[in-house]
């Protein structure tokens, strides 16, 4: 059966040509243009999963696996692609600790999976929260910790937990006030080294944003506990256990895949960097696109991805829309990095709606890099409807 739901949110296609310039996304961000395809449904609406952005992983044989999460970890596709859905999601033992003292007592959140092949183990890399009563202003106190597989990403263990924290925000970051802590991750694998982008939830006036941290860990070490730096003063010189870290300018959210682009798509010699996306809160949560070459300088798009017209947490019966927790993923539904076309995926709330209503949504886009800046008048604006298949 098809049916159709309302959206407000409107598709922003940028009008564009065949680049062959040396120009790249992370040189001239006012260079891309984007189109932004008609939503898919993947799932939903269900209370209790896609409460963070969908990581996937790509196996030997190009098997896929990914995953979503709420408070636990469970395992939502698995065949060639992000579309081949199981029936029903299964756990992979990523759940919240029975302690009271543990650090992941209130969930276990799988922001990051990378299959590393020269072991043949899956690295995994968990958003986790303890003491939340998120009742009171949704607060709670996150952090980051390392989790591995040896089945393909069937199973995760939690090495050494409770011990097994990557990332620590510095002592005396707590509150009984709102979200504090450093979480809400990603992590890319790049050259000899694992970068993880995260937000600072930093005790601060309401008015004063979040903002997005860095560490690196050399791959030789496995991203394991003890081995993440974090960058501060210019070098990745403070120790991802409590060290301070630097806010990251211009970047668009924690949310990073890398991106590679061949040289008919991008720069002489082709581009190798990174991608974020996050939302502006200010306007209604748009998600937004920044690029980058060296994971720390960010040029971000001044148009966003989408065009919203609301953006509220606090459900009531005259909420708006909600798009919450937006990813990138390439076109097959993993991690391992985009091209010129990819997936944006993102949670879904309908006007009036709570989260017990969730769903789960796609939207296709390419990308085109010109020699020189796109001019606003270039971009067309168009409704979509969502079509979702049941």
């Amino acid at each position: 059966m098809d049916f159709y739901i309302p959206h407000t949110i409107l598709s922003l296609m940028l009008l564009f040509a065949t680049s062959t310039s040396a120009v790249t996304p992370a040189s001239c961000a006012e260079c891309v243009s984007l189109w932004v395809g008609r939503p898919v449904y993947a799932g939903g609406p269900v209370p209790d999963l896609y409460d963070t952005p969908f990581t996937g992983i790509l196996l030997p044989g190009q098997a896929v696996r990914g995953y979503s999460a709420n408070s636990a970890t469970e395992l939502i596709s698995e065949g060639a692609s992000i579309l081949d859905l199981l029936p029903s999601p299964e756990p992979v033992g990523l759940n919240p600790d029975p302690s009271e003292d543990a650090l992941d007592h209130c969930g276990a959140w799988l922001n990051s999976a990378i299959y590393e092949p020269e072991t043949g183990i899956v690295r995994g890399f968990y958003h986790e929260e303890w003491q939340c009563d998120y009742a009171n202003n949704f607060f709670t106190n996150k952090s980051i910790a390392y989790a591995e597989s040896t089945n393909g990403g069937l199973n995760f263990t939690k090495p050494v937990h409770p011990n097994n924290a990557i990332i620590l925000a510095p002592l005396g970051n707590t509150t009984t006030s709102h979200q504090c802590g450093e979480g809400d991750h990603s992590v890319v694998r790049s050259g000899d080294y694992y970068y993880l982008w995260f937000l600072q939830w930093d005790p601060k006036p309401p008015s004063e944003a979040v903002r997005v941290g860095l560490a690196r860990s050399a791959v030789a070490d496995g991203g394991k506990p003890g081995t993440w730096w974090k960058y501060f003063n210019g070098s990745f010189s403070e120790p991802g256990l409590h060290g301070m870290s630097d806010a990251i300018a211009g970047i668009s959210g924690s949310t990073v895949i890398g991106q590679h682009l061949s040289s008919a798509d991008a720069g002489d010699a082709g581009y190798d960097g990174f991608v974020s996306i996050g939302v502006d809160v200010v306007n209604y949560g748009m998600p937004t696109l920044a690029f980058s070459a060296d994971a720390i300088t960010w040029q971000p798009m001044s148009a966003p991805l989408l065009v919203v017209t609301s953006f509220s947490w606090n459900r009531t019966a005259d909420s708006g829309e909600l798009l919450a927790y937006p990813g990138l993923t390439s076109t097959n539904g993993t991690d391992s990095g985009i091209g010129t076309d990819f997936w944006m995926t993102y949670t879904y709330l309908q006007p009036g709606e709570d989260f017990s209503q969730r769903y789960f949504v796609l939207r296709p886009v390419s990308l085109v890099v010109h020699e020189s800046p796109v001019e606003a008048p270039t971009a067309v604006v168009r409704v979509d409807l969502p079509l979702y298949t049941n």
